[in-house]
């Protein structure tokens, strides 16, 4: 799903058919009508009876209107907070919980890059428009999205979820695309998602596609993008709000915002 024209209304159709749980995890989160639309959307489920549970960055989410979360709670929503600031803690502030996840009934799920906010509706091809592109995933990888919610929400509540009515048996395979969840997180850091990457680099057979905003590589990515050179077609896209270098093909490259770089090597 590419920008908030189709990431919101198919989050919104999800949470609205919801019957019987529903997990939320959002890292930013401020005003507007968009912001509105999911907590009174999220709000109704809860008043009929389904359960739905939502854990909200306490930074990412200082620009959220108190009465949102008010709104869910009074509705049966269970809300909590994930690393509330504190003057006891300062040490954890810039440990956040970055991950955006939303699983309906333990079989339908959402992840990506996109926050609540203005910024993320429309076609994000405007300067006031930012550009991201998140999944919806059915079959058994929601498992493991569910999973990620499952230690958030251990960590800022104390609670387990679990059970049939979080992770329903069976989950039959869905679709034609191979899909796996990687996590990272505060604790344990995001050495695996960092292996995965570098794992499916090496792997790589007739190309590698790139998209991220924080294109920074380390000795080991470079040279394993280097050795892709011999026998793949390297294509790496960015959008970036100031600089994008490359030192992997030795090329630099400026864009302003919302324009996108390509930089394209092929080896015959």
């Amino acid at each position: 799903m590419l920008n908030g024209e189709q990431i919101f209304p198919a989050m919104l159709e999800a949470i609205r058919g919801a019957q019987h749980t529903i997990t939320y995890a959002q890292y930013f989160y401020e005003d507007g009508p968009i912001s509105r639309d999911l907590a009174e959307a999220l709000a109704e489920r809860g008043r009929a009876g389904v359960g739905v549970n939502v854990l909200l960055d306490a930074f990412g989410t200082l620009s959220m209107p108190k009465e949102y979360a008010d709104m869910m709670s009074r509705s049966g929503c269970h809300v909590a907070w994930f690393r509330p600031l504190s003057q006891y803690i300062f040490h954890r502030y810039t440990n956040r919980n970055h991950r955006r996840i939303l699983v309906i009934d333990g079989r339908v799920g959402f992840t990506g890059g996109s926050g609540v906010s203005r910024k993320w509706m429309g076609n994000g091809r405007t300067e006031h428009h930012w550009r991201d592109t998140d999944v919806r995933i059915e079959g058994p990888a929601v498992e493991y999205l569910q999973a990620a919610f499952v230690e958030s929400w251990l960590e800022a509540t104390g609670v387990v979820l679990g059970g049939e009515a979080y992770f329903p048996r069976p989950i039959e395979p869905r679709g034609q695309v191979y899909a796996q969840v990687v996590k990272s997180s505060p604790a344990v850091g995001s050495f695996a998602m960092y292996t995965t990457f570098l794992l499916a680099v090496n792997a790589a057979q007739r190309s590698i596609h790139i998209t991220n905003p924080y294109f920074v590589l380390d000795d080991r990515m470079r040279a394993a993008l280097l050795a892709t050179r011999r026998s793949t077609s390297t294509s790496r896209r960015c959008s970036t709000a100031r600089r994008w270098s490359s030192t992997a093909c030795g090329r630099r490259s400026a864009a302003p915002i919302s324009t996108t770089v390509r930089s394209r090597r092929t080896t015959s």
